[in-house]
């Protein structure tokens, strides 16, 4: 009996310990995240780009906020899907080096080329060293996006807080930069620039040799699925300032960026906190329908809650950020919120569809919101203006969310007949 008692007390002691630190380890990593993904927003967000809108005007602010997106629909395009995929297949690449230097180079030099194009076609006033200024921002947005993969890889998130907060003070020292130049290029000048010298001096993948590898074929199709899938993501995300600039004008698009401000901060907030996810769920090996289902209904309330606290906060802010657009703007924020809230649910279960999933899946499902999008873009925005932008994002966004959880459901359902036991 004394046997039995001990053998009990050590094993399940060192089980509990096991978890404990496990939790304590994912805790902290979405502690460091949370840090990550907050400060430069915050900074952005509620500091340096309201002041930028006061000094330069409406106007031409929201000219500012069309190169922004097309800056951040590069990183996405293409930034981010080199990262989860080198996340994904990083066990092919741990003895064999090689592929990704090649296609981090093509693929950066494809964003600057589409960047000018794009700028050029807008007919946006832009100097000739203010293009040369994007360029580079658009090469370091890319570069950092994907060299950073290495701190997840190895689970280091407290390395990309810092190389977060580094890139914040990039931006403040680029911030003083405009006042002296008024041109609003050197905040993400500075910006992406230490943020890039910062991870160049702390990873190693950039050192990796410019060669294929006989794994080149396969990441090629991952790499290009998660392209296509995170281009048309990434348009759709910035589709409405694209669109608003050159049918209504900046001001009404500064009135529309300002009522989503709250939301759109949530959304770019937890998005990186589904990074983290993917970072642990590409170690399990199934995970149950019950399990899954638990999760849906706890994500659901959280995103209830947001909902509210969103709701509540966006007034007060809006008038403290953008004074001379509030009385507008506020027509436009329940509706922008409940997109922002379906696009967090949808953000925190592509992970699961992603991981035990087909390749095609994020494709295809983002596919199925671009037509829906689009759809109701043409019915509604003719009778109802800017606010027909906001009906065709929220009904697009809710459509998509409960078609990537009926995803997650079918493949739990195949993970779990895989599998007997829920391994990490």
């Amino acid at each position: 009996m004394k046997r039995v008692k001990k053998m009990f007390k050590r094993h399940f002691l060192k089980d509990s310990q096991i978890a404990s630190k496990k939790v304590r380890q994912v805790a902290g990593d979405l502690v460091y995240n949370i840090i990550a993904s907050a400060v430069p927003l915050f900074f952005l967000q509620f500091l340096i780009q309201p002041y930028v809108a006061r000094v330069i005007g409406t106007e031409q602010y929201g000219g500012m906020l069309t190169v922004v997106g097309l800056l951040n629909i590069g990183i996405g395009m293409f930034g981010s899907p080199l990262n989860n995929a080198r996340l994904i297949d990083n066990h092919y690449y741990i003895n064999q080096k090689g592929d990704y230097n090649i296609f981090l180079s093509f693929l950066s030099a494809i964003n600057a080329s589409l960047l000018f194009l794009v700028i050029r076609l807008y007919q946006l006033e832009i100097d000739n060293y203010e293009y040369i200024l994007l360029i580079f921002i658009s090469l370091a947005s890319v570069m950092t996006n994907y060299l950073a993969v290495e701190y997840r890889i190895k689970l280091d998130y407290k390395r990309i807080m810092l190389s977060k907060i580094v890139q914040t003070l990039g931006y403040c020292l680029g911030c003083l930069l405009f006042i002296i130049t008024r041109d609003w290029e050197w905040i993400f000048f500075v910006g992406y620039g230490l943020c890039l010298v910062y991870i160049i001096f702390t990873t190693s993948l950039w050192k990796e040799p410019f060669r294929s590898t006989e794994h080149i074929k396969k990441t090629s199709i991952r790499i290009s699925v998660l392209v296509l899938s995170a281009s048309l993501g990434s348009f759709l995300m910035y589709f409405d300032r694209l669109l608003i600039f050159p049918l209504f004008g900046g001001t009404e698009l500064t009135i529309y960026y300002a009522a989503s401000i709250v939301g759109k901060t949530v959304a770019l907030i937890t998005s990186p906190l589904s990074s983290v996810l993917l970072s642990y769920i590409v170690h399990l090996k199934r995970i149950t329908r019950k399990q899954f289902s638990f999760y849906i209904i706890i994500l659901f309330a959280f995103a209830i809650l947001g909902y509210i606290f969103c709701i509540l906060i966006s007034e007060p802010l809006i008038y403290l950020l953008y004074p001379e657009s509030k009385d507008m703007a506020m027509q436009y924020v329940p509706y922008s919120i409940a997109a922002s809230m379906f696009g967090v649910v949808y953000s925190f279960i592509w992970p699961f569809v992603l991981r035990f999933g087909k390749n095609s899946y994020p494709l295809l499902i983002t596919v199925i919101k671009a037509i829906l999008y689009l759809l109701f873009i043409i019915i509604l925005v003719k009778p109802f203006r800017v606010m027909g932008v906001n009906y065709a994002n929220l009904f697009a966004t809710a459509i998509q969310a409960f078609i990537v959880i009926m995803l997650g459901f079918k493949v739990c359902t195949k993970s779990s007949q895989k599998n007997e036991d829920l391994i990490i």
